[in-house]
């Protein structure tokens, strides 16, 4: 596995899980993949484990659209030393959307762990995908604009991290997320 195929392989995953198209994620990960999640938030709902690409793709994308929308998840750096063991691991993401029901926003941080394979199919699939969630904040927006305007402002989805705390670090909403950027510099 090569750095170009690494990076198709995460660009698909956020296309498919932030613009609610569940047969992308379903392409990308093995039939007998398995997605944990790690963490502690009282914002999240997701189970310990989902096994099998039809599963991950409902939750992940078809379910998770159900319940958020105007969803961005950020990748926080493009080094993927692991690669010759095809792996990525401690990949830093922020996500920011709004809560459909509510309407507040939710803002979080965490990484992602992925172990990619060959199956009988070309190219590599996503066997194992962790989930750490470090944060997940829920705020009512400050005005009708600040989510999209704040969207606008960070590269999507490949974003410095020193981008991300410079337009972050004035929105007291966010300091529970600057703070863990600025740990993982």
């Amino acid at each position: 596995m090569n750095e170009t195929q690494a990076i198709g392989i995460l660009e698909k995953y956020i296309d498919g899980k932030d613009k609610n198209k569940p047969y992308i994620l379903n392409d990308l990960y093995a039939s007998n993949a398995a997605v944990t999640f790690g963490g502690t938030s009282q914002n999240t709902n997701f189970p310990k484990e989902i096994i099998g690409n039809i599963r991950i793709a409902e939750l992940l994308s078809g379910d998770f659209n159900k319940t958020f929308h105007q969803v961005r998840t950020y990748y926080l750096s493009r080094e993927f030393p692991h690669l010759e063991e095809k792996q990525i691991k401690d990949q830093t993401w922020i996500v920011l959307m709004r809560h459909r029901e509510s309407g507040a926003v939710q803002a979080g941080t965490g990484y992602y762990n992925w172990t990619f394979g060959k199956t009988g199919q070309p190219g590599f699939r996503i066997n194992q995908h962790h989930i750490q969630i470090n944060h997940m904040l829920a705020f009512e927006e400050p005005d009708s604009a600040w989510l999209g305007s704040l969207q606008e402002n960070l590269s999507y989805p490949w974003l410095d991290i020193n981008e991300a705390i410079r337009v972050m670090e004035d929105k007291n909403e966010l300091n529970t997320i600057v703070e863990y950027l600025r740990t993982r510099l």
